[in-house]
């Protein structure tokens, strides 16, 4: 391996420095030039890597250098999944939907270490969350020296909000009624009876009418479904306008012209 001195030639279980490489050195080396040799002397140089909570630790900095540099190696996994979204309004909450949509590259990308990255989905709040880490140079997932290279969130809702929102805006009023509205986002394939949020509650339409505007909010028990007072969480809000028959064309004319009918769907808690 080195002239004139083996691994087993070092005395003790453990050494800061062998044929004057160090750890500092092996932790900076290029993965490209790692061969079993280096592999061997790793395991005697570092037998237990640990990383440190404190942040001026040098293990600390290693740790985050790997992580900020391998953000950049996988923003095009990233750009992959936002561009799919774009697409499709799909995320993916498992593995295998996750593999459908990167395919070969994310099989192919490799670790600082030249190991597989592995993935995590949760969620958090009204957010899915997709993760992928690294299991650190000890190769083994779920030890202190894991990191994340790559986090994409997405709103729980956003999808179905896109589609309902797509079906309103073809109407010249909207529905009076949750069954009519129910009937009409059906068009978009959503079966508004089976959806959930993501505590497992179902949701309800609520339609208001306040002063001259017509707005169906889309409302859950959220994260306290038990709570008392129970807490509502509101997921969407579509307000229009209401037009009486005589005028109505004229009036709603002049509106759309003032930009009424491109407002954001706004959620107002009730």
């Amino acid at each position: 391996m080195f002239p004139d001195q083996t691994v087993s030639d070092v005395p003790g279980p453990y050494r800061e420095e062998i044929a004057t490489i160090r750890e500092r050195d092996l932790a900076r080396l290029s993965p490209s030039r790692i061969n079993d040799d280096l592999q061997l002397l790793a395991a005697v140089l570092v037998p237990t890597p640990v990383f440190a909570i404190d942040g001026d630790d040098w293990d600390t900095e290693i740790k985050d250098t790997f992580a900020r540099t391998s953000e950049n190696a996988l923003a095009h996994l990233k750009n992959a999944i936002d561009k799919h979204y774009a697409d499709t309004l799909e995320f993916p909450r498992n593995q295998e939907e996750l593999q459908s949509i990167l395919g070969d590259q994310y099989t192919a990308a490799r670790d600082p270490w030249m190991d597989a990255w592995y993935s995590e989905f949760a969620t958090e709040g009204s957010d899915y969350v997709r993760r992928i880490a690294s299991a650190g140079p000890d190769k083994k997932r779920g030890t202190a020296d894991d990191f994340v290279a790559l986090e994409v969130r997405r709103d729980w809702f956003t999808p179905y909000r896109a589609l309902m929102a797509q079906q309103l805006k073809e109407l010249t009023d909207y529905p009076a009624t949750d069954d009519a509205f129910k009937t009409i986002v059906r068009r978009a394939g959503i079966n508004f009876d089976e959806l959930h949020d993501p505590w497992g509650s179902g949701l309800r339409v609520i339609i208001d009418h306040e002063q001259q505007r017509r707005v169906i909010r889309i409302l859950s028990a959220g994260p306290d479904a038990g709570g008392t007072p129970p807490m509502i969480s509101c997921w969407a809000s579509f307000p229009v306008f209401i037009f009486a028959r005589r005028g109505a064309t004229l009036g709603r004319r002049s509106l759309l012209n003032r930009g009424f009918r491109k407002m954001l769907p706004m959620c107002v808690h009730v």
